[in-house]
C-alpha cells in the first residue's frame, strides 16, 4: 500500500507470497513491516517543522528507538491544533511506540489511542489504520492459553465492513480469510466462498487475488471440493507477479502443493505431471526436485497399469510425507 498516509507498523507478509504464506505467513499474516514517511532533509535536527518532527520520529520507530520516537511524537502533538492530519498521525505514532516496543509494552495504552483516534477523529484516514491496528495488537498478544481466533476473525470483518474501501479495510478482509480458512467449519467455509467473491466483484484486478485464491482453496478443501481446489490453486499461480525481492521458494512451494494437491487429493494426474515438470524446469536445483522425479516416475506406472486393465499397486498410491 502505498501513499502518504501509510502507516509505518504495517505488515503485509502475504504480499508476494501465497499466503500459504506464512499468514495468510500467517499470520501472516505479523512482523511489522516499517515504512519510512520522512523525506529528504527531514534528518536535520534542528529543523523542528511538525513534518519533519514527524520524520524525525518515524526514524526512531523503525530503529527501534520507542523513547526517542515517543518523545517526538508527542511534541508534534503539542505543537499542531487537534484536527491536524499531523496530530492524528502523532497519535497514532505514539501509539505504535507503546504497542510495538519491545520492553515495556503498554498495549492498554496502545488500544485507547488508538481508540481516540477513531472517536475524535473519524473521517481521518488513519482512523482505518488505528482499528485495524487495535485488533492485530490483540491478535500478536502472547497468549498462554490461546488466542480466540473467532472473535479476532469476526473484529477483522467488522474493520472491513467499517473501512471497505480503505487499504486499511481491505487488509483487515486478508486476516478475517485467513483465520477463518485455518479455524473455519464447512459452515463458515461455504460463507467465506462467498464474502471472497462478492470482495473480488468489489475491487476487480486486486493485487489480492493470488492471496484470496489460495484462501479459496482451502475453503473448497474443507468442504471436499478438490477439483475446485485444484482450480483454485491454479488461478493464484496464474495471477501470481513474481517480485524479485521475494525468494523463489515460494513459487516452488506453490508449484509443488498444486502437483502434490492434484496426485494425491483430486486423482488429476494431467495436472500434477504439468505441475511436478514446471518444478523440475524452473526450479532444477531445489531439494524437492529428487521428489519431483519420483512423483513423475510413480505417475508413470500408475497410467501403464490402468492402461493395461491392472489394478495399480497400493504403495504407488500412497501419499508420501511432503
Amino acid at each position: 500500500m502505498e501513499g502518504s498516509l501509510q502507516p509505518r507498523d504495517n505488515a503485509r507478509s502475504p504480499a508476494g507470497t501465497l499466503f500459504v504464506l506464512a499468514l495468510l505467513s500467517a499470520l501472516a499474516f505479523c512482523a511489522a513491516v516499517l515504512v519510512p514517511r520522512w523525506k529528504s532533509g527531514a534528518s536535520n535536527e534542528k529543523s523542528r517543522s511538525p513534518d519533519e518532527l514527524l520524520g524525525q520520529a518515524w526514524e526512531a520507530f523503525q530503529q527501534l528507538e520507542f523513547e526517542k520516537a515517543s518523545r517526538l511524537f508527542q511534541a508534534v502533538q503539542s505543537e499542531t491544533p487537534n484536527d491536524a492530519e499531523a496530530h492524528v498521525e502523532a497519535i497514532y505514532g505514539e501509539a505504535s511506540c507503546a504497542n510495538h516496543r519491545q520492553s515495556g509494552r503498554d498495549l492498554n495504552r496502545a488500544l485507547t489511542l488508538y481508540a481516540a483516534i477513531q472517536k475524535q477523529h473519524p473521517d481521518s484516514p488513519w482512523a482505518a489504520w488505528a482499528a485495524l491496528a487495535a485488533v492485530r495488537a490483540r491478535h500478536l498478544e502472547p497468549s498462554e492459553t490461546g488466542l480466540p481466533y473467532k472473535d479476532l476473525s469476526a473484529e477483522y470483518a467488522k474493520v472491513y465492513q467499517q473501512y471497505p474501501d480503505t487499504p486499511a479495510g481491505e487488509e483487515a478482509f486478508l486476516y478475517h480469510c485467513r483465520i477463518t480458512a485455518s479455524f473455519g467449519t464447512r459452515e463458515e467455509a461455504s460463507e467465506l466462498l462467498r464474502e471472497i467473491a462478492d470482495f473480488l466483484s468489489r475491487h476487480p484486478g486486486m493485487t489480492y487475488q493470488p492471496l484470496l485464491d489460495t484462501v479459496a482453496a482451502e475453503c473448497h478443501h474443507i468442504l471436499g471440493r478438490e477439483d475446485e481446489r485444484i482450480e483454485a490453486m491454479e488461478r493464484s499461480i496464474a495471477t501470481f507477479e513474481r517480485d524479485p525481492t521475494v525468494p523463489f521458494y515460494e513459487l516452488s512451494s506453490a508449484y509443488w502443493n498444486i502437483a502434490y494437491a492434484a496426485e494425491f487429493e483430486a486423482g488429476n494426474f494431467a495436472v500434477a505431471r504439468k505441475y511436478y515438470e514446471l518444478f523440475l524446469k524452473e526450479f532444477p536445483n531445489e531439494d524437492r526436485s529428487f521428489g519431483c522425479r519420483q512423483a513423475l516416475a510413480r505417475i508413470d506406472r500408475v497410467e501403464k497399469a490402468l492402461r493395461e486393465g491392472k489394478q495399480p499397486e497400493a504403495e504407488w498410491l500412497a501419499a508420501p510425507s511432503q
